[in-house]
């Protein structure tokens, strides 16, 4: 027996679990209301709205309504008060919500969890790449139909920008795990040489076009803080470039003559780092 985690289904589980809670949390407030005697003693935040700020002990009984125990009128007016602070917790909880689920990919219907593992869509990716015809998209079907779609508001474009960047962040990482699998020595990034031997073994008959200056020189590009290696965040930055620079276009499309042509753009362009760096930059916020 296998067992498959869904990260989606587990997001949307903590979503009702913090709804309960808030929940549990408006029963307990109203209840601490009503044994505090509502209005007239201590609320919910540990003040009352006596004129002179925070009222006398729990146990002092009010000179004209009595103890909330001898006057129902006393034990109405908690119920009430407690239930409307409760309510305006839980609306407020609920929005929260309400913008975590938009901004969160996971509890979002545009983006489904890209991988079941950490290298099956670097696998997908390195397949396309590999096929003549090959083409890998690191969106769903539900992003590229509000991507087409006219007119968008700004949340609608607010909502794509958000689910793009995690989309080509998991594509990246996801990427770079299998390359590292395949032929480097599985510690998270890509030296030079795991590099080389990466292309090297990917180009097959192209290899002839792209020499190993080329290759440093792709090496050199991508690694944008110079630290020898090529990182999951700059993988990310690679697709990204990619994508953009096919149609200019952010679709999520990862083709073989995108590739390719990047690779040769490496090798010509003064510009790569600079917009390599650009999209690293609004992928990761810095």
């Amino acid at each position: 027996m296998t067992f498959k985690f869904d990260l989606q289904t587990f997001g949307q589980n903590l979503q009702k679990l913090g709804q309960s809670m808030i929940q549990g949390g408006i029963l307990m407030n109203t209840t601490s209301m009503i044994h505090r005697g509502g209005l007239y003693r201590t609320s919910v935040w540990g003040c009352g709205f006596m004129p002179g700020g925070c009222t006398p002990p729990l146990n002092i009984w009010h000179p004209m309504y009595g103890d909330m125990s001898t006057n129902p009128y006393l034990t109405q007016q908690g119920m009430m008060t407690a239930a409307a602070q409760g309510k305006a917790i839980f609306d407020q909880a609920y929005e929260h919500f309400k913008k975590l689920e938009q901004q969160n990919p996971y509890l979002n219907p545009l983006q489904q969890p890209i991988q079941q593992t950490s290298t099956e869509s670097g696998e997908q990716i390195q397949s396309a790449i590999v096929d003549q015809n090959g083409e890998y998209s690191m969106t769903t079907s539900a992003y590229n139909e509000l991507f087409n779609k006219e007119n968008k508001t700004e949340a609608e474009q607010e909502q794509l920008e958000n689910v793009y960047r995690t989309s080509v962040k998991t594509a990246g990482e996801s990427y770079t795990n299998y390359l590292d699998k395949e032929y480097g020595n599985e510690d998270g990034s890509l030296t030079k040489e795991e590099f080389t031997d990466y292309l090297t073994r990917t180009l097959g008959s192209n290899i002839n076009k792209f020499d190993r200056q080329t290759i440093e020189n792709a090496f050199n590009k991508l690694n944008l803080n110079s630290d020898g290696t090529i990182s999951k965040d700059e993988m990310s930055a690679l697709l990204a470039y990619i994508d953009l620079a096919a149609d200019g276009q952010k679709d999520g499309k990862i083709t073989r003559q995108g590739f390719l042509n990047t690779l040769v753009s490496f090798a010509s362009s003064n510009e790569m780092t600079t917009k390599l760096q650009e999209l690293h930059n609004e992928l990761y916020g810095e």
